[in-house]
């Protein structure tokens, strides 16, 4: 199961990281693309927005990605956003110390991934960095609140890490 703090840590993380995104656009979608960027995050970003098909980096006061995919008809559409959480000013710290994660989010607010980049918790099984664990994410909006233990399963022994990350 997960830890209620961490989960709450994590859910409060996460909406302020996409509110910052969603609700200041315009002077976040003012940053220039710095594509160099990219490439050693790419297969994070591949996790976390698998439906895209290029990414550009933007710097701003948050930096974030653009994601794109590419249509016959349309061309080239943003599809998503995607950021670090220690980027927006979103620290979250487990039980161990801080975690990091890559959160990919589509354009009406939707998770359509997390992946933890960095920690200091406990590795194996029942670690945060597992897939299981990642996925419960995916299809949550960032307004829905959602509960360590209801909507969120916990990590066994991980409370504070899991509160943490959610």
């Amino acid at each position: 199961m997960i830890n209620p703090i961490v989960k709450h840590a994590f859910v409060i993380v996460v909406g302020i990281a996409a509110c910052s995104l969603l609700f200041h656009a315009e002077p976040l979608l003012g940053g220039q693309a710095i594509s160099q960027d990219v490439a050693p995050h790419l297969t994070h970003l591949r996790k976390v927005l698998p439906d895209a098909d290029t990414f550009t980096r933007e710097a701003s006061v948050y930096p974030y990605f653009h994601a794109y995919q590419e249509h016959p008809t349309d061309g080239t559409v943003l599809v998503g956003l995607a950021f670090f959480s220690e980027e927006v000013g979103a620290g979250v710290t487990g039980y161990s110390g801080p975690i990091n994660m890559m959160v990919g989010l589509d354009l009406t607010g939707s998770l359509r991934g997390v992946t933890v980049i960095d920690h200091q918790e406990p590795y194996g099984p029942r670690s945060i960095e597992q897939p299981i664990f990642q996925r419960q994410f995916i299809g949550k909006h960032v307004r829905q609140m959602f509960h360590v233990g209801t909507d969120i399963d916990t990590v066994s022994g991980a409370t504070i890490t899991v509160r943490a990350a959610t």
